[in-house]
């Protein structure tokens, strides 16, 4: 890059910070919008993506809306992509979050459909991503603006609403269905970190049918309930095996494996048929996640082996961690380097307990990072239980740095 090339990526740079931190009220307010949409249903998905559009086209962006729709395979959820540049299969660089939550439950101290409250953002995905959705619209903008013309290469913001379910029908349907194969993604993630790996999961729940009778006359052997304690004894002590394997990324320590429910019973002095087991086992990104679910396997038929009660397993999810992909190096030093030119912040990688949708692309071997408005202590952020919440501060410093990440990365391929 000669002087007046570097002179000029500059005053782009600068240009793109400009409008993005000028962008930090419209951010806030669009986000308080998504937040006032309950979106752990389909019907709430639906409005909070014709929000979602709307704002795609306020930006002066390509608007690609993939309605919700009915098939042989069921509900297909809707997608709405924002597009700078052409429409192609092959972006530079896409950035993709989700619309959908859990349910809010019981226990706020804030208004769960949205409040800003000194600092801080509060509501059902605030951190986990409506926020991110804010973000990205209005990097993607500014980059626009700062741009100035049409960059020879795309960029894209694709907004989803299954990861809650997998992401089968949400970031697998863009790879798969839509054979997107961007250059580069960023996909949900923290402020103060580049999330490059996380962990994977087993999702298993347990039907156990013995005998119903007098809880006095119950054979030990038909006993639904003692079986049901003898297999969380078990899983239990495989717990804590695990918890001596260390991982070698950074913000991951060791596997974790948790029954999550247990139900069965109805009053005193019946023995009950039937009982329902949970089990949540997370895979690290070094392990081997069909070895995982061999010892898991294994775990369950040893604490059961005595027992004539039977056993249904019904395989719920099994989701791959991701995994630090080939080519990454790219997009985290790019990331890394705004975010200091910026803010001075110095941003290291990590990986993530929890589980994502970056998974999918990283594992199409798409070089994949995550990246966004959420803390990176993820129980401070109160994600999928009470009180979410997102810096504000958070929300304004991820706009700039990735403003100033599209604007370079769509200069420097034209």
């Amino acid at each position: 890059m000669n002087n007046h090339q570097y002179q000029a990526l500059r005053t782009k740079l600068e240009l793109a910070q400009d409008k993005a931190g000028a962008s930090s009220a419209a951010v806030e307010e669009f986000l308080l919008d998504l937040l006032s949409y309950e979106t752990d249903c389909l019907e709430g998905c639906v409005r909070a993506s014709a929000a979602i559009s709307a704002a795609i086209d306020d930006a002066n962006l390509d608007l690609e809306l993939h309605a919700a729709s009915q098939d042989e395979h069921g509900t297909q959820p809707p997608i709405v992509i924002g597009w700078l540049g052409p429409r192609t299969t092959s972006p530079r660089i896409l950035l993709c979050a989700h619309v959908d939550t859990s349910p809010a439950g019981d226990g706020w101290h804030y208004n769960c459909r949205g409040e800003r409250q000194n600092d801080y953002i509060f509501g059902r995905g605030a951190a986990v991503s409506k926020s991110d959705i804010a973000v990205f619209i209005h990097a993607l903008k500014a980059a626009r603006d700062a741009l100035g013309t049409m960059p020879h290469s795309s960029a894209a913001v694709a907004i989803t609403c299954d990861e809650g379910s997998g992401g089968d029908k949400g970031a697998a349907y863009l790879i798969g269905s839509l054979k997107m194969r961007p250059d580069l993604v960023v996909a949900a993630g923290f402020t103060e970190a580049i999330t490059i790996a996380h962990n994977g999961c087993i999702q298993l729940v347990l039907r156990l049918t013995g005998t119903s009778c007098h809880q006095s006359q119950v054979p030990p052997r038909r006993d639904t309930l003692r079986l049901a304690a003898q297999i969380c004894a078990h899983l239990y002590n495989y717990a804590d095996e695990l918890s001596l394997v260390q991982s070698s990324i950074p913000g991951l320590s060791h596997p974790t494996l948790n029954v999550t429910r247990i139900s069965g019973g109805t009053v005193f002095g019946m023995a009950p048929s039937t009982a329902e087991i949970w089990i949540d086992r997370r895979v690290l990104p070094d392990e081997d996640i069909e070895v995982a679910q061999r010892e898991l396997l294994s775990t369950i038929e040893s604490a059961s082996h005595s027992s004539d009660v039977t056993i249904e397993i019904d395989i719920v999810r099994i989701a791959k961690p991701m995994r630090p992909s080939e080519g990454i190096a790219l997009i985290a030093d790019v990331l890394r380097d705004e975010a200091y030119n910026a803010f001075g912040r110095r941003m290291e990688t990590q990986g993530t307990t929890l589980y994502t949708d970056a998974r999918w692309f990283s594992n199409a071997n798409i070089p994949t990072v995550m990246y966004g408005a959420g803390e990176a202590d993820v129980a401070a952020s109160g994600a999928n239980g009470i009180d979410e919440r997102v810096p504000k501060a958070f929300l304004r410093e991820a706009t700039v740095v990735l403003a100033r990440t599209l604007t370079r990365l769509l200069s420097d391929s034209e």
